[in-house]
């Protein structure tokens, strides 16, 4: 609905901008009821969980905002995920429908996916971006489909689930963690806001996968919420990167540190005009003074350092912080996304500056761990508190 709302009011607005081509909030809007009908003819209906392995493109947040048209649940898990994770993480959500290039860094997926299918009972809807194959839905063929309608859509509560996180820790398989439409939106849409009050003039080049914790801010915070831009790579590359600020004129970079690392130190970003660029969004791990100041003098712009995870925790600088407030902190947490205290080991609450267990709650809470109630018992307590 939220998307839909900027569709209607501005739909010649590039919505997701790629090296070679771009898409508006117009075609986006129409790919995404295109989408939505190919999953509903294929047996996709609300609750239903579609989970999707792709390289960064449009074709992913079309298929975001399809399965939210639907009340259908995304489970998107960054390229590169070995076999083993993948059998993890699609079993974990009982994946009704998967979707992956029929190759990626020359491994057959499809063929990993057939492999591991006796063990997926749920899985009934194989679909390939690519060269079509016998058993296979294609993925550009669902996308020619005649659009919905909004008469045809289903009423779809805004606390139900919509995305799975994939959240890493000390458990031996990946974790999973659902989120609601109104957690995503108004928690990942808010930490936006914060960083860019003005909105819809956001225009984020995402160096990380659009399939990863990070990369959820993409469909659901920069163009459902701010109405916005992103601009997107296949894969991380260094001179890729750098012509896209050139072309594609970012306001931010996302990115973890060894990606603006590696940006900063090639001789060809003092070469590009960077007078786009408002801050860098960094996260993903720790990042040292001395790096912090590389990047914002090869960048020409501020810094944002973020911690955060998928767990539902998320804490930042803002671009009005004095460079030396970044050195030694992630900012304050902002009230509109969650609450964060401090927990001593014996679950007690401690006073401000004191070192103990970091515990959020807020909009950007998750509802559940997925399919491990475990977890939720491990650390999730009963007033909301995630840890």
């Amino acid at each position: 609905q939220l998307f839909r709302e900027h569709a209607e009011r501005d739909p010649h607005k590039p919505a997701v901008l790629e090296p070679d081509s771009s898409i508006t909030y117009g075609e986006l809007h129409a790919a995404a009821l295109r989408m939505a009908a190919s999953l509903r003819n294929a047996g996709i209906v609300a609750g239903d969980v579609v989970a999707y392995q792709l390289t960064n493109s449009w074709r992913s947040c079309a298929i975001d905002l399809a399965a939210a048209a639907l009340g259908a649940v995304v489970a998107p898990f960054p390229p590169g995920r070995g076999s083993l994770d993948i059998q993890s993480l699609v079993r974990r959500c009982d994946a009704r429908a998967v979707i992956v290039p029929a190759q990626y860094a020359g491994i057959d997926l499809c063929q990993v996916i057939e492999a591991l299918r006796p063990t997926l009972l749920s899985l009934r809807v194989l679909i390939v971006e690519g060269e079509a194959r016998k058993g296979w839905l294609s993925l550009e063929q669902m996308f020619q489909a005649e659009p919905l309608s909004a008469a045809q859509l289903p009423e779809v509560c805004p606390n139900s689930p919509v995305r799975l996180l994939v959240s890493s820790g000390t458990e031996s398989e990946p974790k999973l963690v659902a989120y609601s439409h109104n957690a995503l939106v108004g928690g990942r849409g808010r930490f936006l806001q914060r960083v860019h009050p003005e909105g819809g003039t956001f225009r984020g080049l995402y160096l990380v996968p659009l399939g990863s914790s990070f990369g959820s801010t993409a469909t659901f915070g920069s163009l459902s919420w701010l109405g916005g831009s992103i601009a997107v790579l296949p894969q991380f590359d260094v001179a890729a990167a750098i012509d896209a600020i050139a072309k594609l004129r970012p306001t931010h970079i996302l990115g973890v540190p060894t990606m603006l690392q590696r940006i900063a130190a090639d001789a060809r970003l003092a070469q590009v005009d960077k007078s786009s660029l408002l801050g860098l969004i960094c996260g993903g791990s720790l990042i040292d003074e001395v790096t912090v100041r590389r990047c914002v003098e090869a960048f020409g712009c501020g810094f944002i350092s973020l911690y955060g995870s998928a767990d539902g925790v998320n804490c930042h600088n803002t671009l009005d912080d004095a460079l030396d407030v970044v050195f030694y902190s992630v900012g304050r947490p902002n009230p509109a996304v969650c609450a964060i205290k401090i927990f001593g080991e014996d679950g007690v609450e401690l006073p401000q500056g004191s070192v103990g267990e970091i515990k959020a709650r807020g909009p950007l809470s998750p509802m559940q761990y997925v399919n491990a109630p475990e977890l939720d018992a491990q650390y999730r307590d009963a007033e909301g508190w995630v840890n």
